[in-house]
């Protein structure tokens, strides 16, 4: 998952990230990282795991993964949080992010 750019003249200070992340059935999620790609990397807990849902497609039957934590990062005008979920047999991660845009 990437967000939009952070706009120009701005300043997008990040409070809390959350989200889930499908993984196959079976499969333990070996880490959720967000990161903004010039050395801000944080790696996001995961709290708890869904019933088993049917995403049908290549993934098939799958739990979701719920993560989320406080965090403090600060992304500059025309860059952007890329969120990325690993494990065996991943799915789509969605993701909510929450902060404030500043301006310079």
């Amino acid at each position: 998952m990437v967000m939009d750019p952070v706009s120009a003249g701005k300043l997008l200070r990040v409070e809390h990230i959350s989200g889930a992340f499908a993984v196959g059935t079976g499969f333990p999620v070996d880490r959720i990282r967000a990161s903004d790609g010039f050395g801000q990397d944080l790696y996001l807990p995961v709290h708890f795991a869904s019933r088993e849902l049917n995403f049908g497609g290549a993934l098939g039957v799958a739990k979701d993964h719920q993560f989320g934590s406080p965090v403090r990062m600060y992304i500059e005008a025309t860059r952007e949080i890329t969120i990325r979920g690993d494990a065996n047999v991943a799915g789509v991660i969605t993701a909510s992010i929450i902060g404030q845009l500043l301006n310079l």
